[in-house]
């Protein structure tokens, strides 16, 4: 099992913390975290945008889009749309996109305010542990893990 950290608006952790976002979706304009890194068995710890961590969840499930054409997106919005929550200017802001990650969530819960030190922008990160208090979370020079097991966006997404 892997750690993750997994930074989000507040209103997506409330919506994960309550079971109404089952699926975490990344939207991916070139090749980078959490691409080919995340696999079912793992847990994300979630961090609110300019907060502290304040829930967790694991993964159930994983699938990867790679796409060719801005419909395709807008597809996998139609499938899972529900499930995923998202704002409609998430949609309109990421269809551009290249991938696409599906991550479907298990046993969400909120955990005790938990604060880290994070400077950089980054929107994920994966962890050689569970997160600890004031750990420092460095930028991770380490290769990406191994492509992922591509589904084509323009067939109908599996459930």
């Amino acid at each position: 099992m892997r750690h993750h950290l997994a930074v989000v608006y507040g209103s997506y952790l409330d919506l994960i913390v309550t079971g109404r976002k089952r699926i975490e979706c990344r939207v991916l304009r070139r090749w980078q975290l959490p691409l080919g890194e995340v696999a079912p068995g793992d847990q994300i710890w979630f961090k609110r945008r300019c907060g502290p961590i304040e829930a967790t969840a694991s993964v159930r499930r994983v699938a990867w889009y790679r796409l060719n054409e801005p419909a395709q997106l807008e597809q996998i919005r139609r499938r899972f749309g529900r499930r995923i929550c998202a704002e409609p200017d998430f949609w309109l802001s990421n269809r551009d996109g290249r991938y696409v990650g599906l991550i479907w969530l298990s046993r969400a819960r909120p955990c005790p305010p938990l604060s880290i030190r994070k400077s950089d922008r980054r929107s994920w990160v994966v962890l050689d542990g569970p997160p600890q208090p004031g750990q420092q979370i460095r930028q991770d020079h380490r290769p990406r893990g191994e492509m992922p097991a591509w589904r084509d966006a323009s067939n109908k997404p599996g459930a």
